[in-house]
């Protein structure tokens, strides 16, 4: 279930997704609302979405950095980064808010291109949102 933590509507990760069995009707699709405190729930859905359209590119946004998940050493989180195209990560600092960034909230965070960070072994940023 996806919920605010104070409260609010629950709803199961993928409520709604590709309604009667359609793909997405883009090539991209964002998971937020901090995927990674339920990553066997979202890697479930990307799978499912890679399933449905595997030209599909899979974003997650995250207040965690790349550092701090890779050092959870959480299996369902490794697995999650292993099926996501692109990383937002770190936290929205609003002292750094700067809304001419794409896809990112403030200076700090970083858009990282999971594809080309797994093949370098190192964190390797897309080069096309920087």
């Amino acid at each position: 279930m996806t919920q605010w933590r104070d409260g609010g509507a629950g709803r199961r990760a993928g409520h709604g997704l590709c309604a009667a069995g359609r793909p997405p009707p883009d090539e991209r699709v964002t998971l937020g609302g901090e995927p990674f405190c339920q990553p066997e729930a979202f890697f479930n859905l990307a799978m499912a979405l890679k399933e449905l359209r595997s030209d599909l590119n899979l974003m997650a946004y995250s207040g965690y950095t790349y550092e701090e998940l890779t050092e959870m050493h959480n299996e369902s989180v490794d697995k999650l980064l292993s099926v996501i195209d692109f990383l937002v990560d770190g936290r929205f600092v609003l002292e750094k808010k700067d809304l001419t960034l794409l896809f990112r909230g403030s200076s700090n965070q970083r858009v990282i291109d999971m594809n080309k960070t797994r093949q370098e072994g190192k964190i390797m940023l897309a080069e096309k949102y920087i």
